[in-house]
């Protein structure tokens, strides 16, 4: 799925079918898939200079990595867990809330941390 930057979609044929201006791309994760469209896919969209945040969205939990492009053709990548989570795509005036990606599905809940235990995936360290 993507979003063109710009005023006007630019498509590569009359099949309105591939779009050359994207500004997202979002990608749904699959076991078939994944590998790929975290390096060949993403190498080659990397190459897309209208293309400003890249979407890698789960489907085996709530979890979706946002690529933002940085000065310099660097990539920012922030991961989002939390369904109360919304994604800022600043340059396109809009957000993602993690709670309407996921709308349709449910997973179960993720086990509570011990107390003294840092939760998995999270920066909490003594200062």
């Amino acid at each position: 799925m993507g979003a063109a930057a710009g005023d006007a979609p630019q498509f590569e044929d009359t099949k309105v079918d591939t779009l050359l201006n994207p500004g997202l791309i979002i990608e749904v994760l699959s076991q078939s898939t994944e590998s790929d469209d975290r390096g060949a896919k993403f190498a080659h969209y990397r190459n897309l200079p209208s293309l400003n945040h890249y979407l890698l969205v789960s489907q085996t939990e709530c979890r979706v990595e946002h690529f933002a492009r940085q000065t310099g053709n660097r990539w920012l990548l922030t991961e989002y867990q939390a369904p109360d989570d919304s994604i800022p795509l600043t340059d396109m005036d809009c957000s993602l809330r993690l709670v309407d990606i996921y709308e349709r599905l449910s997973f179960p809940a993720r086990p509570e941390p011990t107390p003294g235990e840092v939760a998995e995936g999270t920066a909490d360290q003594p200062r």
